[in-house]
C-alpha cells in the first residue's frame, strides 16, 4: 500500500504551543510585578509610620522641656528645628513619595499632616495662645491613615 507523506514537519512547536507558552510567561511576569509592587506599598507605609512614631517622640521631648508643643510654622522652618530640635532630622517631615519635607495642616497624599492647637482645640501661635495638643497624620498607600496624638 500506499504511505501518504505528512504536510507537518514532526520538528519544532507549533504557532498554538508557541502562544501557549507565551501567555504562560506574561501571565507570570503580571503575578511577579503585582507582587513586587505590593511589597513597595509595604515599606514604603511601614516608612510612614516610622516617621510619624519618631515625630511623635520628638515632639513629647520637646513639650517635657518646654511645657509648649511647637507651631507649625515653626516645625517647617529648617533653622527653628536646628536650634530647638536638634535630635530631629529634618528628613523625617517628608512622606516617602513627598517632594519636600515640609507638613501641612490638614492630611493629604503624600505629606505628612501636623494639625496642632490649644488645649480647647483653638488656633495656637505660642505667644497669645500655647498649642498643647496635635495629631500627627499620614494617608496610607492602602487609603487608611496612620495616626499619633499628643500625650498631653
Amino acid at each position: 500500500m500506499f504511505k501518504l507523506k505528512s504536510l507537518r514537519n514532526e520538528s519544532g512547536f507549533t504557532l498554538i504551543e508557541m502562544f501557549i507558552v507565551i501567555i504562560l510567561i506574561i501571565v507570570l511576569l503580571v503575578i511577579i510585578l503585582s507582587a513586587y509592587s505590593g511589597v513597595e506599598t509595604k515599606s514604603r507605609n511601614s516608612t510612614r509610620e516610622k516617621n510619624i512614631t519618631i515625630l511623635h517622640q520628638a515632639l513629647e521631648q520637646y513639650y517635657t522641656n518646654n511645657n509648649k508643643y511647637p507651631t507649625l510654622a515653626q516645625l517647617n522652618n529648617s533653622t527653628w528645628i536646628m536650634n530647638n530640635m536638634k535630635f530631629l532630622s529634618h528628613s523625617v517631615l517628608k512622606d516617602p513619595n513627598g517632594k519636600n519635607e515640609t507638613l501641612s495642616f490638614y492630611p493629604t497624599k503624600n505629606k505628612f499632616a501636623y494639625t496642632v492647637t490649644s488645649i480647647s482645640g483653638a488656633e495656637c501661635d505660642n505667644k497669645d495662645v500655647i498649642c498643647g495638643q496635635y495629631i500627627l497624620t499620614a494617608v496610607l498607600e492602602s487609603g487608611g491613615k496612620f495616626t499619633a496624638s499628643s500625650l498631653n
